[in-house]
């Protein structure tokens, strides 16, 4: 149930029902799961902003070799067939940034009511300092929210990660198109991971 719902945001009510069993129980085994470092459930970022933000995490199954032998992917042909690939590129990314994190350097996400997002707020302290949307595609068409979610954060710099865009440019002021790779360069300009 869990890799069905990978990278979106946990609806306890949901797993209850479908499994048969009491809440606080789904989220007892929901903790243990995620003491057991098999999953993540990544916390949303709350501002002092009037907007409406969303307060329920996103869940991710964090070994995404795990996530892909639940769906018995076995090669890159079945994985390029596969309707979760975005997510499954998207906790593979998220993962990987966090585990290089520096230690007062928190990770969140960033939803509002009505649509605006950003997969991954880095956040020093209480101050957010950097936002990174994660696309698939070397051609990412970004949608309006992002720049939206860039203002309500103070206008901290945005990175889009793609799987292996060859070439770095700007997208539109203070965002950035990068790859997967060169992304951490940033981020270690910036101090917010090890080297």
């Amino acid at each position: 149930m869990i890799a069905h719902t990978q990278g979106q945001l946990v609806n306890y009510t949901d797993y209850s029902n479908a499994l048969g069993v009491e809440v606080n129980t789904v989220k007892r085994y929901l903790d243990y799961f995620e003491h057991s470092f098999i999953i993540r459930r990544l916390q949303p970022y709350y501002t002092n902003s009037k907007k409406r933000l969303v307060k329920s995490p996103k869940i991710f199954i964090r070994d995404t070799g795990i996530l892909h032998a639940l769906f018995n992917i076995q090669d890159s042909e079945n994985l390029d067939g596969f309707v979760g690939k975005g997510y499954s590129w998207e906790s593979f990314v998220i993962q990987q940034i966090i585990a290089s994190l520096k230690s007062n350097v928190s990770a969140h996400f960033y939803r509002t009511q009505d649509g605006t997002e950003l997969d991954l707020i880095l956040v020093r302290g209480m101050i957010p300092v950097a936002g990174i949307e994660i696309k698939l595609s070397n051609a990412p068409k970004l949608t309006r929210g992002t720049s939206i979610a860039r203002n309500d954060l103070g206008g901290i710099p945005i990175y889009i990660v793609t799987h292996s865009v060859s070439e770095d440019y700007n997208y539109n002021e203070g965002v950035r198109i990068t790859s997967f790779e060169r992304v951490f360069n940033y981020l270690e300009r910036m101090d917010l991971v090890e080297k």
